[in-house]
């Protein structure tokens, strides 16, 4: 027995984090005071700015669906920067956009208007454009330090898709006691059970939190060699290729989505041994099957719509009886610490 697009933070979902803040770098003629700018407003609609429960400004929207309206955080309430979330009240005759402060409860919407939340909690700085985007079922926000220019480039970041991602890697894996066993307690033996691994997996992110996934792990072979006196001398070897199916649950933030992963494995492993005892050779084999658990974490961050680098780590338990009804077992563990690269087909 072996013991071995463009970023923002439009979702149609409800993503699950505590603060999400945007840092989009301009070039020169950096702006020294805050404003707000709305894109894709309906035209000649009034827009008023709120911050916490005082109106600090207002504009009109052109024909172009923009309005810009400058606000001054510092002449109302002293700071230079500040920690804010941001509403839009839908109204029939006005957009009303709320920046309220991180601790402060914004005023109750008036009686006809529809409360819109940008989900995250953003840092806005003196030299900070906060664009709405009002064009889409829920409003958007891109904040950028310094003076926003439409027809710049700007970085572009994707957010954590669903559907089917199928990914690849290599990394580390280490099958436990493997080595040890093969060693048993022969004068001298030299073992080696971790090295490089691979794996390949297919998942399917029902929702941007849930997904379904399938994945294979190839461990890197276990290896021995020792001699006990001058009668013995042996080395032996471990394959395993293990088939991991299981659930992960995430927590997206923009383009990164943090993960856990659970459920069991299916291995199929060999084990050889060729035995030189008092001259005489033996090949001893054991190949063997079963279930087991597996567990893990990682994270991946999709630096274009369909592509992401990722990292994770999995410990999982490798254990089964000898194929065929035969004698032997296998019972060990098997860690791996992976990185690679995943794209989404659709």
């Amino acid at each position: 027995m072996f013991s071995q697009t463009r970023h923002s933070f439009t979702s149609p979902c409800r993503l699950l984090m505590f603060a999400a803040i945007i840092n989009v770098t301009a070039g020169a003629g950096v702006a020294m005071a805050q404003s707000v700018l709305v894109k894709d407003g309906p035209p000649g609609m009034p827009v008023e700015v709120i911050l916490n429960s005082a109106a600090i400004g207002s504009a009109t929207v052109d024909q172009n669906g923009d309005a810009t309206i400058p606000v001054n955080l510092q002449a109302h309430g002293g700071k230079t920067e500040t920690d804010a979330h941001v509403y839009v009240d839908v109204c029939e005759k006005m957009r009303r956009v709320l920046i309220i402060e991180r601790g402060q409860q914004p005023p109750a919407p008036e009686a006809g208007c529809d409360r819109k939340d940008v989900l995250g909690l953003f840092l806005v700085r003196r030299v900070s454009t906060i664009v709405l985007n009002l064009g889409g079922v829920n409003p958007t926000v891109l904040l950028i330090q310094g003076q926003y220019r439409p027809g710049a480039p700007s970085r572009s970041w994707g957010l954590s898709p669903k559907g089917l991602v199928l990914g690849g890697g290599a990394g580390l894996s280490r099958i436990g006691d493997a080595g040890v066993i093969f060693c048993g307690d022969v004068s001298t033996c030299e073992s080696d059970s971790s090295g490089i691994g691979y794996t390949a997996s297919a998942a399917f992110w029902v929702t941007r939190f849930a997904a379904a996934e399938v994945a294979y792990i190839r461990p890197s072979t276990v290896s021995a060699e020792g001699t006990g006196g001058e009668t013995l001398r042996f080395n032996s070897t471990l394959e395993a290729n293990v088939l991991t199916i299981g659930g992960k649950g995430g927590v997206p933030a923009g383009p990164v989505r943090i993960y856990g992963h659970g459920g069991i494995n299916r291995h199929q492993a060999k084990s050889l041994t060729n035995q030189t005892l008092n001259g005489v050779t033996n090949l001893l084999e054991l190949r063997t099957e079963g279930w087991g658990w597996q567990f893990g974490g990682g994270g991946e961050v999709w630096i274009m719509p369909r592509f992401a680098l990722f990292g994770e780590f999995t410990r999982l338990r490798l254990k089964g009886d000898a194929r065929g009804g035969g004698e032997g077992s296998l019972d060990d563990s098997l860690m791996t610490i992976f990185g690679g690269a995943r794209f989404k087909i659709f």
